[in-house]
This record gives C-alpha cells, sequence and structure tokens, in this order.
C-alpha cells in the first residue's frame, strides 16, 4: 500500500471505510499495544461488543462455540495455536460461513498468500497498518459478503423453479450453469449453489456443477477438496489420493485436505504415508482433534504392522485396528490401548465396526480397573447394535455391579477423554426389552468381533406360534439368578404352560418354577434338554438350545426373550 493511499484513507470517515457497522468482532494478537489500538478504534466507530484474546487457544473456545461473531481479525504469529489454525477452524464452523476474517502479520509466506484465493472473505493486511487501513480492507469483506449473500437469495429461487429431469436438458438449468460461468469470483457461488442443490436431495445436479467448476479452475483447491471427499464417500480411494495429492500441490497448508488426505493413507492401510501427512497437519494445527486421533493411528499403524498382519484379519482396516489395541492392551499398556481405541473409532464407518471398537475399549478400560469409563462404552455399544450385541449388554451389568462393589457414584458422569460431555448413567441395566447378553469368563478382548446368536437367528416362531414380546428390566431376571432357581427349587409346574397362556409348548418343552427375588418365573425348557444341563449354561447356550423365561407381572407373563430378536 503506496503512502499516498494510506493517507486518503487516514482522512476518510470509519464508518465510510466499512459500509456498516458489526457489533461484534473477535480480535486476536499477542501484541497488546495492536489489541488495544484495534480495540479503542471498534468502540470509537460504534462497534458494541469487542472480543480481544492475547492467545489462540482463548479464542478457539470461541470459534467451538459457533457465537455470533461479525467479523474475525487474527494474528498470523501467535505463540500457541496461530493464525492459520484459527482461519481452518473458523472455515470448518457452519455458523462463520460467511463471516469475514482478517489476517494481520509482519511475516506472511508466499503460500499464505494462496489462501485467499482458496477461502471468500478472506483479507491479509501486513503490519504495521492504520485502523482505518483495517477499517478499508474490512469494509471490502463485508460488500463481498452482502454480494455473496444476494447471489445466495437469487440462487435459491432458480434452484426451487428447478425440476429434476435424468438428461438435464432444461433451459432454467443451463442458465443457471452459464450465470455461475460468468460470476465475479465463481468458487464461492458455485458452492453456494451447490449446497442449496444437496439440500433439495438433487445431488447429481450438484455434481454437475462442481465438475464444471474444476473445469472452469482446474487449479481450484476448494474444489478438487470436494471431490475428493465425495470418492472417499463412494469407497474410491485411489482416486481420493490422486485428488488430495493435486490439491496439495495447490493448497499445501489447508488444513482439511490435510485430514482428509491422510483419512485416505490409513484407510488404504498406509501407515507410514498418513503418519507423515498428520505430521504436516500438526504443525498448522496440534490440538485439532482429528489430527490428534489421525497422528495417533497412524503412528500406531507404523509400528505395529510387523506385529498384525492384515490379511490374518480378514484384511480390513478395523480388524487391523482392533488387532492393534487388543496387543497393547495384553502387554499391560492399558492408557496406550484406550487412547488408540478412541482414536480408531473415527474410522469405524459401519455400525458394526463401531460396535466392536467402542466394546473393546470398554473391555480395556476394565483391565483397567475403571469400571465406570467402562460402563459407558458397553452402554454406548449396546445402543449401537440396537439391542443385538449382547455382550455388551453383559459386560455392563459386570462394570456397573464392580462400580456399586466400589461405591462410586453413578449419577452424573463426565465421559472419559471428552471434557465437558456428561452421560447419564441408569442405576439399572440398559436393556429394557429383558435381553441378557453372553458372559464373558473374565475381562478378555474380543479379536473377532462376531455377532451374537440373536442376531443371527429369525423372529422366534415354532409351527407359527408367536410368543409374547419382552417388556420387563433385564436386572430383575438376571440369568444367574434364574439359574440359581433351577438349582435350588426346580419345581415341576406344568399348570404355568397353561397360566402363561403357552399351552401349544406343552407337546415339545417342560416347565420350572420358583422365585426370583419376589418374582414368579416360569422356565420352559426344551424336552430334548436335560436341566441339569441348562444349570451349566450360561445365557448364550441357553438361547441357543431354545431355553425361554417368563416372570408374572401384575397377573399377566413377559416373555424374557425370545430367540432371534
Amino acid at each position: 500500500m503506496s503512502s499516498s493511499e494510506t493517507a486518503k484513507d487516514a482522512q476518510k470517515e470509519p464508518a465510510e471505510l466499512l459500509g456498516g457497522i458489526p457489533r461484534r468482532v473477535v480480535i486476536v494478537d499477542d501484541e497488546r499495544p495492536v489489541l488495544m489500538a484495534l480495540e479503542r478504534a471498534f468502540f470509537d466507530v460504534g462497534t458494541k461488543e469487542v472480543m480481544c484474546f492475547e492467545d489462540g487457544a482463548s479464542a478457539a473456545r470461541i470459534i467451538a462455540s459457533g457465537a455470533a461473531v461479525d467479523a474475525f481479525i487474527l494474528d498470523w504469529r501467535l505463540p500457541d495455536f496461530g493464525g492459520l489454525a484459527l482461519l481452518n477452524r473458523v472455515r470448518a464452523q457452519v455458523a462463520y460461513d460467511r463471516t469475514p476474517v482478517l489476517v494481520l502479520s509482519g511475516f506472511l509466506d508466499k503460500r499464505d498468500f494462496r489462501l485467499a484465493a482458496e477461502f471468500p472473505l478472506l483479507a491479509l493486511v501486513e503490519k504495521p497498518s492504520h485502523a482505518n487501513y483495517v477499517f478499508k480492507k474490512l469494509g471490502e469483506l463485508f460488500r463481498e459478503r452482502d454480494y455473496f449473500d444476494k447471489e445466495a437469495v437469487t440462487l435459491a429461487a432458480e434452484i426451487q423453479a428447478l425440476v429434476p429431469r435424468a438428461n438435464f436438458i432444461d433451459e432454467r438449468w443451463e442458465n443457471l450453469r452459464s450465470r455461475l460461468r460468468d460470476a465475479p469470483r465463481p468458487a464461492p457461488v458455485y458452492f453456494t449453489a451447490i449446497r442449496l442443490l444437496q439440500r433439495r436431495q438433487m445431488d447429481k445436479m450438484a455434481d454437475i456443477l462442481l465438475q464444471d467448476l474444476i473445469n472452469l479452475d482446474p487449479d481450484c483447491a476448494v474444489a478438487l477438496i470436494e471431490l475428493g471427499r465425495k470418492k472417499i464417500a463412494v469407497g474410491d480411494l485411489d482416486s481420493a489420493g490422486t485428488l488430495l495429492q493435486r490439491a496439495a500441490l495447490l493448497a499445501p497448508r489447508n488444513l482439511e485436505r490435510l485430514c482428509l488426505l491422510g483419512d485416505v493413507q490409513i484407510r488404504m492401510m498406509r501407515g507410514p504415508d498418513a503418519k507423515k501427512t498428520f505430521t504436516e497437519a500438526s504443525a498448522i494445527d496440534p490440538k485439532d482433534e482429528r489430527v490428534v486421533t489421525g497422528l495417533e493411528v497412524a503412528t500406531n499403524m507404523e509400528r505395529h504392522m510387523r506385529e498384525v498382519d492384515p490379511s490374518h484379519l480378514g484384511g480390513s482396516l478395523v480388524a487391523l485396528l482392533n488387532g492393534i489395541g487388543v496387543i497393547m492392551v495384553r502387554q499391560g499398556r492399558m492408557e496406550e490401548g484406550v487412547h488408540h481405541y478412541r482414536s480408531a473409532l473415527r474410522f469405524a464407518d459401519q455400525d458394526s465396526d463401531w460396535v466392536r471398537l467402542g466394546y473393546n475399549l470398554g473391555l480395556a478400560y476394565m483391565r483397567w480397573q475403571k469400571p465406570l469409563d467402562a460402563s459407558i462404552w458397553f452402554k454406548r455399544a449396546w445402543e449401537r447394535s440396537k439391542g443385538t450385541f449382547l455382550k455388551a449388554q453383559k459386560m455392563f451389568e459386570e462394570a456397573m455391579s464392580e462400580v456399586r462393589r466400589l461405591g462410586i457414584p453413578v449419577a452424573v458422569r463426565t465421559d472419559p477423554g471428552n471434557e465437558g460431555e456428561y452421560v447419564q448413567l441408569p442405576d439399572v441395566p440398559i436393556n429394557p426389552g429383558g435381553q441378557v447378553g453372553k458372559k464373558d469368563s473374565g475381562v478378555s478382548m474380543d479379536d473377532t468381533g462376531g455377532q451374537d446368536a440373536a442376531s443371527r437367528h429369525g423372529s422366534e416362531s415354532q409351527g407359527g406360534r408367536s410368543l409374547p414380546p419382552p417388556e420387563f428390566p433385564a436386572d430383575l431376571l438376571a440369568w444367574d439368578k434364574i439359574r440359581k432357581t433351577l438349582r435350588t427349587v426346580r419345581i415341576p409346574e406344568p399348570e404355568l404352560f397353561v397360566e402363561a397362556g403357552l399351552q401349544d409348548f406343552r407337546a415339545d418343552h417342560v416347565a420350572y418354577g420358583g422365585l426370583v427375588g419376589d418374582k414368579r418365573v416360569c422356565i420352559l425348557i426344551p424336552k430334548s434338554v436335560i436341566p441339569d444341563q441348562v444349570i451349566q449354561m450360561d445365557e448364550f447356550e441357553a438361547r441357543e438350545a431354545g431355553v425361554k423365561a417368563l416372570r408374572r407381572t401384575r397377573k399377566a407373563w413377559a416373555l424374557m426373550w425370545p430367540v432371534g430378536t
């Protein structure tokens, strides 16, 4: 900026330069004189709230909250986070999609100027600068924002009028594509249209616009990154990696691009490459959750690939990550194992994979003698499995029993490792349907992740006979109590068939009854099974054998479990 331009700007009114008074501004700068001067200048112009921070960590908390902010002014060189890390965090927040960001620095790299092309509503200002020049650049960003907002309204109306077509030959559609190509700054306008189409579930048309943008500007890094994300979603990891590597030449300091590329490399089980990528990302923002978890998983993969051969575990990523965690825990490296499992959960794309890793995370906490932490993950694994992974329910009960034995309060518990997240833990087991899971012999890591028998069966129907649905808490009829009833009471009560409304089962079942606590229980055992054998079975084996249990509640009988739910 020339001295004559500086002089002209200094003579103008700040409100004229801004074009509007921002209500709340966030300023981050570790030079206190700069911070105080900008704060005073904004208050003088009429800004109601100016939030000043001398470190990036404090500003990051505001960014994470998504609080209403009209503009961010960031110093590029900070002792902790740094402006680049904060910029990536601002742009990752949907709430700040249209929030101007002004970067102040006397130490800008050539690669940093590329960011102005990648991110809309971003301007770079070299220090030292007069306050009015800051207002001028911010005013330009406000006008750019207003332009995008106006375009968004127009595009929304045009897209609302579009009709999805198989061949997309439509005058309105072609006019829209033509107008987007003529936009003075195409990328942000294109992405506005793409998001609007996606909200209307017109994904094929959105994909056409994305390809239009890449054809118009082959060096548009954000478009290449978005296309790479789409390739990841459909499992085309090779194409995704190629696109993201190409984007690396254009956007070497884009955190989103680095994290996506690292994720691809992990999913392709290329641990050393992923470690290198996430190390680069860590230099930008070492506290970003994706960076922390990605770097941990990549490092563990590189370290353990010689110990865990993926081909011996079915070749899947989750099998490899689970195997690494099993090794850590069995070697007594509990804290490492817990951190590994928590990081590995981010790469569990299927619910079944998440359940497997979450369950083993609970087992790791149990072996670490942290039963309350373990109960949280057993509970989550059970719920994520929609009630089919019975071992998680059983281990939840065992963990809660240990919690009660140790006298640990359970009313409210902070989720381990996630500051500020609270989980309500009930004092009763989590299975409202009364299903009881397979009993584990001690706390052993689950290497297979196989499903329980309940998820392998169809719904119970013997000769067309339907059983009543489960409708009582599992803790009232835990299998150990029922087995104890058989061991100590074992009173034949054939009339229970009639009373329970199960007369048709008399041909191939024998009924036994007794009290479990204060509840009257009816146990139905197939005639092919000897009752003494049932005493030796765990609930998994009993279910496989066709043993059923009912209880009497309010003059009615409720089934404990139908095999196959």
